[in-house]
């Protein structure tokens, strides 16, 4: 499942904890879908720490 972790508009993705939660929980109910994990595409720069920020958020998720 892929979460917005920018501000960029080409790309897309569940944007809050909120949405997560609710797409994840209905997953679980369609025996068609397995979720395996989540995603984000980082901004497209070559600026290291930007692109790190956009993990680290993904990684905030998580806890």
């Amino acid at each position: 499942m892929e979460v917005k972790t920018s501000d960029e508009d080409s790309k897309y993705g569940i944007q809050n904890f909120e949405e997560l939660l609710k797409l994840t929980e209905h997953c679980q109910t369609l025996s068609n879908i397995k979720l395996l994990g989540l995603m984000t595409m980082a901004p497209y720069t070559d600026d290291e720490s930007v692109i790190r920020k956009s993990f680290k958020k993904l990684a905030k998720v998580l806890k």
